[in-house]
């Protein structure tokens, strides 16, 4: 079970996708974070909020920088309820909580049977 969503979103889409979640009341706008900034890892997010009274939702869109590219390719094409969606791969899902590197991740991948992006599978002897 997941406690948040990710998107990925393509950074030439992200004034396109501002005034999507613009349009929905998701409108305090906190900016683009990076991570390992100039690094071939370089992970960036755009983030944005809504909040009503007690309720707070935040919502990150990653930008698909080049450590992304493979997650952006594998993503799968699926119908639900008559509307066409993007959702990640298995192979996208393991590089994404690969990268991110938290326990949490990490025992999610080890749950779901998925080995690490980066982890060969054991010899058979």
């Amino acid at each position: 079970m997941t406690f948040d969503l990710n998107l990925l979103v393509q950074e030439e889409d992200i004034t396109r996708f501002e005034l999507v979640v613009k349009s929905l009341g998701i409108d305090v706008v906190a900016g683009t974070f990076a991570f390992k900034r100039g690094t071939a890892q370089e992970t960036r997010f755009w983030r944005v909020s809504k909040h009503e009274g007690q309720e707070h939702l935040v919502l990150d869109a990653l930008l698909v920088t080049p450590v992304f590219q493979p997650v952006w390719q594998t993503r799968m094409h699926l119908d639900f309820g008559g509307r066409a969606i993007c959702v990640v791969s298995r192979e996208g899902l393991s590089i994404m909580k690969t990268l991110s590197g938290r326990a949490k991740d990490l025992a999610d991948l080890q749950n779901l049977g998925i080995m690490p992006a980066d982890e060969d599978e054991p010899e058979q002897v």
